[in-house]
């Protein structure tokens, strides 16, 4: 129960700090600055999360980790809390927005023709669950095919977490030259395309650990254009861009993206197992190897491709008022 809870506030939470980019401002430049300071903020507090905990939980119960975690999870309760009053404080709207009288089927509507928000949703699903088949089948691919220790596996996240971090820095720049349209479909395609590479090559620690640094480079490049344009997405009027459709899209992009964990999760149990994948056996067979291979890259890589490929082909940000004005005639002259 508590856990439950814990994840529905969380999922309050985010959906309002993910519609403050749409309303703290509507300069794409600005935006691009809050996404990414957004991420570069995540990854940094992902990091130290990763590296205090234990030391943490020991710290605080004398050698009783049960008790540690649950004085460690007060102390982290209290943080956050102190972290939240902050934006609540010195955050404000500065984006005038009108909620208008819209019904909620009325908003739903407006964002099923919105092709940007359709498009960027689609393809942050796709993506989603690459991951998920890729860091879920990491420690499998490690453990059975490169027949290393789980250590490595847990060295070759940090690596990817530092090097989403590096594609942070680098997005802004990168969108300010080419724009964020096309560094988001160039950073999906370039992932696909490392994994895929990847996947084709020798399986050894030094290449995997290669392709994944890549591939966290692309990662953490396309991460804050993506908010950004979802951002744009929601620009209109006639209620398109009030406060509850704004919520509503953030809210609605979260949920397909969650929903992606939870079903890659379930198609990579079903794939390792139609592999022949044997739990609790040190030395898997060569089909069972194929399988987790195939489920750690070239899945991920396909969908990546997809994504870039297909679903972001011709993206433009587009909202409803828009679309409806850009099929009306044009005023007599």
């Amino acid at each position: 129960m508590g856990y439950m809870a814990l994840c529905v506030a969380y999922g309050v939470v985010n959906t309002a700090y993910g519609a403050m980019t749409s309303l703290i401002s509507r300069d794409h430049d600005m935006r691009l600055r809050l996404a990414t300071s957004r991420m570069v903020g995540a990854t940094l507090g992902s990091l130290l999360v990763s590296i205090t905990t234990l030391p943490m939980v020991d710290w605080l119960g004398h050698g009783n980790r049960q008790a540690g975690f649950a004085l460690y999870m007060v102390v982290v309760a209290c943080v956050v809390g102190g972290l939240l009053w902050l934006p609540s404080r010195f955050c404000h709207e500065r984006v005038a927005t009108d909620g208008g009288d819209l019904t909620v089927r009325a908003r739903v509507a407006g964002l099923l023709v919105n092709r940007g928000w359709r498009r960027l949703t689609g393809a942050m699903l796709l993506t989603m669950l690459g991951s998920t088949f890729l860091f879920g089948a990491l420690v499998y691919d490690v453990r059975y095919v490169l027949h290393d220790s789980d250590h490595m596996a847990g060295w070759l996240l940090g690596l990817v977490s530092l090097m989403v971090l590096a594609g942070c820095g680098l997005s802004l720049p990168l969108a300010g030259r080419w724009g964020t349209a096309p560094v988001m479909r160039g950073g999906t395609l370039a992932a696909g395309g490392v994994l895929l590479v990847a996947y084709m090559l020798p399986a050894r620690v030094e290449v995997l650990g290669i392709s994944l640094a890549l591939f966290g480079l692309c990662v953490g490049i396309c991460n804050p254009v993506c908010f950004t344009l979802l951002a744009h997405c929601m620009d209109g009027g006639d209620g398109f861009s009030g406060t509850h459709t704004v919520g509503l899209a953030w809210a609605l992009n979260s949920t397909a993206s969650k929903m992606a964990f939870d079903v890659g999760g379930s198609l990579l149990a079903g794939v390792l197992a139609a592999s022949g994948l044997v739990s609790g056996v040190g030395v898997q067979s060569v089909h069972a190897q194929a399988g987790i291979h195939a489920g750690f890259l070239l899945l991920p890589a396909l969908l990546y491709l997809l994504a870039g490929g297909v679903v972001l082909r011709y993206f433009a940000p587009q909202n409803p008022v828009e679309a409806v004005n850009s099929t009306a005639s044009p005023p007599p002259t």
